[in-house]
């Protein structure tokens, strides 16, 4: 993927970008001191690591989630990674910022959700009893077992 943008500089208008892409990958510069223009090449080539992340999360979730609010947490969520990236610590960009943007999906998913975690397992345990006492009995349980 990134040699893709490295090796795109057929025109002049992208030498800069490639060599501001290649001084963030190898830690000479810093996100902020890149062009706006290098930025956004290295933001386009991710998106679609977004959006990926973002359906096998939407796979796993309710109906009522919606997807497009994922990739825009994701979003936010990897323009904050490549902000924060800092190659010195032998991480590779890609596994960075896949956390990163999870980990913003996942913010927003709790943002969204107005039960607390521990209701949300009191619920799960109640569930799983309910379905054990219907195989138990062979019908469905009354409230009072």
């Amino acid at each position: 993927m990134w040699m893709a943008i490295l090796n795109s500089s057929g025109k002049n208008s992208y030498s800069k970008v490639n060599n501001d892409i290649a001084s963030y990958l190898s830690g000479i510069c810093k996100w902020q001191e890149m062009e706006k223009s290098a930025q956004e090449e290295v933001i386009k080539s991710l998106l679609t690591k977004v959006k990926i992340i973002a359906y096998k999360m939407k796979n796993k979730l309710p109906s009522n989630i919606d997807l497009d609010d994922l990739i825009s947490a994701g979003s936010l969520g990897l323009i904050e990674g490549l902000a924060n990236f800092d190659p010195s610590r032998d991480v590779k960009l890609d596994t960075f910022v896949e956390n990163r943007i999870r980990g913003a999906m996942l913010d927003e998913l709790r943002r969204q959700d107005w039960l607390s975690r521990g209701f949300r397992k009191n619920i799960k345990l109640v569930e799983i009893a309910r379905q054990s006492l219907e195989r138990k009995l062979g019908r469905e349980p009354r409230i009072d077992e």
